[in-house]
């Protein structure tokens, strides 16, 4: 829903101008296709890179497209789908949709992708059950489900001690499901 609104607000020119015109920027450089023909520049050095990281996650995926190139076998395999001008491996694909498809492939990106399904579930489920307070609690898990899979698209979150947050996280939504349960 606020994807929807972004884009409205985007497109009727409700948006401060600035905003609208890096949206605009970022539109026209964000257009999937072969990266190695465009001419670098410090305006779209940023944008460049990140898509040379995930033009080459899709090669990956396109040699190994079921089983992938391995979990973790990312940067290893990189110097082998490196773009010219970008060779140095940064360890992730920067899109960790694309960094699944790579390394598990289909049928692990599938899998991940029926776990946060599940959760999503869960989630919307507990939203129409629970009385308030609880229900407040699961929108703000549902906020941060959500955070999380939109900063995925864009990099690799999964750094440091996020496990512990996220397994705390599941940890209250089975608890909210036991007080439904209760009720």
């Amino acid at each position: 829903m606020a994807l929807v609104a972004l884009v409205g607000a985007w497109q009727f020119g409700l948006m401060p101008a600035a905003i609208s015109e890096r949206l605009a920027t970022s539109a026209a450089e964000f257009q999937l296709g072969d990266v190695r023909g465009v001419d670098i520049n410090d305006a779209n050095y940023a944008v460049l890179e990140r898509l040379a990281f995930w033009q080459a996650a899709v090669d990956m995926a396109q040699k190994r497209p079921w089983l992938g190139i391995g979990f973790g076998n990312y940067a290893l395999a990189y110097p082998d789908y490196a773009l010219i001008n970008w060779t140095t491996p940064l360890g992730h694909a920067h899109n960790y949709y694309l960094n699944l498809l790579a390394e598990t492939g289909a049928l692990g990106l599938l899998a991940y992708l029926v776990v946060w399904l599940y959760i999503l579930w869960d989630n919307l489920r507990l939203l129409r059950r629970l009385p308030w307070p609880w229900r407040g609690v699961a929108l703000g898990l549902l906020g941060a489900w959500a955070a999380l899979s939109v900063h995925h698209l864009v990099d690799k979150l999964y750094v440091n001690n996020i496990y512990v947050h996220l397994g705390a996280m599941l940890g209250v939504q089975q608890l909210l499901g036991e007080e439904v349960v209760s009720d």
